[in-house]
């Protein structure tokens, strides 16, 4: 009649399936992580009346975002942000198509905030 394992040799059992569990859960969330979630994701992107260019750059340290009318013709006032000491701070181009640009340091995270107009959906890079 088969018997059941000991204790330490449940416990060993479990110990061993942590770095395995650790490895599949954690290289998970680095294969699914969304590369404009960091600095430096610059691209064209899109509207139904034009395209704008965001692009962003730095560490947490210090970085910054820009927002410029790339093609089409828009004509709404382009908006930069970045995460400042807990709250999106936000900048807005003085004329239309001019460009929005944000700086600031000691940021909450690595991540460019851009809006083609005020009431636009947030595009991240």
């Amino acid at each position: 009649m088969p018997t059941s394992p000991t204790t330490p040799t449940r416990v060993r059992r479990l110990l061993a399936l942590v770095p395995v569990t650790a490895l599949v859960f954690g290289g998970a969330v680095l294969l699914d992580a969304d590369s404009a979630e960091a600095f430096g994701y610059n691209r064209a992107v899109s509207r139904a009346c034009g395209s704008n260019w965001v692009q962003s750059t730095g560490t947490t340290a210090a970085g910054s975002a820009n927002t410029m009318h790339h093609s089409g013709s828009c004509q709404d006032r382009l908006v930069a942000g970045l995460h400042v000491g807990g709250i999106i701070s936000w900048n807005t181009s003085a004329n239309v198509r001019g460009t929005a640009s944000k700086g600031g340091t000691n940021l909450n995270d690595s991540t460019g905030r851009h809006k083609g107009c005020p009431t636009c959906a947030i595009t991240l890079s």
